[in-house]
């Protein structure tokens, strides 16, 4: 198939689809032959894919970048230019590409939905020698930067060397403020990152130094508000005050925090975590006497990732406001650490739906016995629909014999006036939509029982999964 049958997707903003991804890799480069959480990991990847496709690219490859955990660190490591990813990706393509950017070495997989474009090398010694930029002149272009020279040329010109491009960019950012053009001043921040890190490395830090106290706190500022009605430069934006650092920690934080809505400035969440004093500053807003602050903090302590996050997070699960509860839940659902799981079981009972089914998804693919059986337990005694339904579909992530088994009996078990405990139609059709979705191995049986055991939608639908599953399993 040609690929320019798929339309060509933008850079995403959300680099949520990047820590999915990083998270898939950093696990089987522990775990290469993959387990339940694998699938687990690949599925929550899947639903960060939007409509339009996503293009990750690699970025500026600094100093430090290449022993970086995740998908940046690994596409530098194999020198990937960018990946796009197309709806409708299959699964199968999205792991073969994981499992070959975990390995140092080897074939990376390129298909007509899942595509990889490489970065062109250059000859050692090519660059010897030469005056001006650091990298050719026909590559050179600064979007939307005009030169500010007194003869009124505007076009881009080649600078005679890196420090005279350093101030001449500074001179276009200084312009570009005074008279409020957000965009320019904005495309200018960007080059001069990408100066610094294209700088020979004897020379780049003190370039780098210099770049941050260009770019002002009354700036990021601007580039924040800029991007909240501009969604397009919102990955500059992030790029410029990632650069930044550590002077862009408290802004980024402030601007989170101001409203009770994150609304357009979700964009800045992943960056927030990743700055330097992120963590300090996301346990200080668990703290917040606002409900919204310790929202924000504990959304903010999951994206991190760190294991201690859940000490830190277990402090708020009997919060007094239910949205913390549930913010709570979420952001113990995206850590991996053995103690997880036994703070998510209580949020089981919360009296909130909300909570309840915060903490059921947060179980979902975790492939402890304990996961399994708590969500059981609360499947009996679960009244409401939305709450049952999740649970359901933690089970179906789990995956495993236990788990295949109770989702078979909540299959058969239809609710009837003399049958109160049983189940809506709806609900038996999510637990085998949840069978089909398990590994083939712990589901055949199950749905087996469930295709013989009912002569209705529910053992039809069992029946045509299990038709999915042997075609499936033969060979190409």
């Amino acid at each position: 198939m040609d690929r320019d049958h798929y339309p060509r997707p933008t850079v995403s903003p959300k680099p949520s689809f990047e820590r999915a991804f990083s998270n898939i890799i950093d696990h089987l480069r522990t775990k290469p032959d993959g387990d339940a959480k694998t699938q687990r990991l690949v599925r929550a990847l899947c639903e960060r894919i939007s409509s339009d496709g996503v293009v990750t690219e690699a970025g500026i490859e600094r100093e430090s970048t290449l022993d970086e955990p995740g998908l940046a660190g690994r596409m530098h490591l194999r020198h990937i230019e960018t990946i796009t990813v197309h709806q409708g990706a299959p699964v199968s393509e999205l792991l073969e590409l994981a499992r070959a950017l975990a390995a140092d070495e080897g074939p990376i997989p390129v298909t007509d939905k899942v595509q990889v474009s490489f970065v062109v090398d250059v000859t050692p010694g090519e660059l010897v020698g030469l005056s001006g930029p650091f990298w050719p002149a026909e590559d050179y272009e600064i979007p939307l930067v005009m030169g500010f020279d007194q003869d009124d040329d505007r076009a881009p010109r080649a600078a005679d060397g890196p420090a005279d491009e350093q101030r001449r960019l500074a001179r276009a950012i200084k312009e570009s403020e005074r008279t409020g053009s957000w965009t320019e001043a904005l495309h200018a921040a960007q080059a001069l990152t990408h100066l610094a890190a294209r700088t020979p490395s004897t020379n780049r830090r003190l370039m780098a130094i210099a770049g941050r106290r260009i770019i002002s706190q009354s700036l990021m500022r601007a580039f924040i508000d800029h991007a909240r009605s501009l969604p397009e430069e919102r990955t500059r934006v992030v790029e410029v005050l990632d650069g930044v650092g550590r002077d862009a920690t408290e802004l980024v934080f402030d601007a989170l925090s101001e409203t009770e809505s994150i609304g357009p400035k979700a964009f800045l969440c992943d960056l927030a975590a990743r700055l330097p004093d992120a963590y300090a500053m996301a346990q200080a807003l668990l703290k917040s006497p606002d409900w919204h602050h310790v929202r924000l903090g504990a959304d903010l302590l999951a994206r991190g990732g760190e294991p201690e996050a859940a000490d830190a997070l277990a402090a708020q699960t009997d919060h007094p406001d239910p949205r913390v509860r549930q913010a709570v839940m979420a952001a113990l659902g995206r850590l991996e650490t053995p103690k997880t799981v036994e703070l998510l079981v209580p949020g089981l009972d919360d009296p909130e739906v909300a909570v309840r089914v915060a903490a059921a998804a947060g179980l979902g693919g975790r492939s402890t016995r304990g996961a399994t059986m708590a969500l059981a337990r609360a499947l009996e005694r679960e009244r409401e629909p939305t709450a049952r339904t999740a649970m359901i579909e933690a089970l179906g992530a789990i995956g495993s014999y236990e788990a295949a088994a109770l989702l078979s009996t909540v299959a058969t078990t239809p609710r009837t006036m003399l049958k109160r405990h049983g189940y809506l139609l709806d609900q038996r059709l999510a637990a085998v939509a949840a069978l089909a979705g398990c590994p083939a191995r712990s589901a055949e049986r199950a749905l087996k029982r469930v295709a013989s055991g009912d002569r209705g939608e529910v053992g039809a639908v069992a029946r045509r999964a299990l038709e999915q599953h042997a075609s499936e399993a033969q060979p190409a």
